[in-house]
């Protein structure tokens, strides 16, 4: 969802290009669009559920990929051809 994450890709742009004066807006009090981290309790327990964009589609070239890989970014990724839904 590189749409959820424009701003987040236009300041990593921004600053490997040398720019330090920049202000990247956002709609809403947060970074990363329809990406968020919520924490519903379930039979006591504290769950982290992620919603919105929890794919990065494709490895090679991207620049959300990197970012992830610089941040440190806990990931794990799936065989190809998952299904995740039976007919």
């Amino acid at each position: 969802e590189l749409e959820a994450w424009s701003g987040v890709a236009a300041a990593v742009s921004l600053k490997s290009k040398g720019m330090s004066n920049y202000k990247i807006l956002e709609a809403r009090d947060r970074i990363g669009g329809r990406s968020r981290t919520e924490i519903e309790s379930w039979e006591g327990v504290d769950v982290p559920f992620d919603l919105g964009s929890q794919w990065i589609h494709g490895t090679i070239n991207s620049p959300v990929f990197e970012a992830v890989k610089q941040h440190n970014i806990p990931y794990s990724v799936s065989p190809q051809e998952q299904n995740f839904y039976q007919p």
